[in-house]
């Protein structure tokens, strides 16, 4: 996780610091995109070597929230959100391994939600992106 937050961080419309375990960061980030990542699903899959049974293979999907922070102009905010949604799938494709750290990483799927949040005065569209990470032990 601590791998895939560096990644998103090193996006240059994202910024460092700007890509986070908590939503604190939608209070505290320098940038008009921000991000949380947390753990969303998990699935091992287990082969037997002799009398034991071994984990081989490790699906972790994390739940990679993006959030846009509308700066007043309705077609730049728009255009602003298309942007972070490619950013992204470049982001992940450039990096499948995550640097080493696993087999290979996807994004699985993203929505945009027909909602806004209003934090501290600001508005911002989330963004979700459900990024998977393939282990194989």
């Amino acid at each position: 996780m601590d791998e895939l937050i560096d990644i998103l961080d090193d996006i240059s419309n994202v910024g460092s610091g700007n890509a986070a375990k908590t939503y604190d960061v939608l209070e505290t980030g320098s940038s008009q995109y921000v991000f949380v990542i947390r753990p969303s699903l998990g699935e091992n899959k287990f082969g037997g070597f002799g009398e034991a049974t071994v984990p081989i293979l490790q699906n972790m999907t994390f739940l990679c929230e993006g959030f846009v922070k509308d700066l007043g102009d309705p077609v730049a905010f728009a255009n602003a959100q298309l942007t972070l949604i490619n950013d992204v799938q470049t982001t992940i494709d450039d990096k499948r391994t995550l640097n080493g750290v696993v087999e290979t990483t996807i994004v699985d799927r993203w929505e945009v939600p027909d909602m806004q949040l209003n934090v501290a005065g600001q508005m911002w569209q989330p963004i979700r992106f459900w990024v998977r990470c393939l282990v194989v032990n």
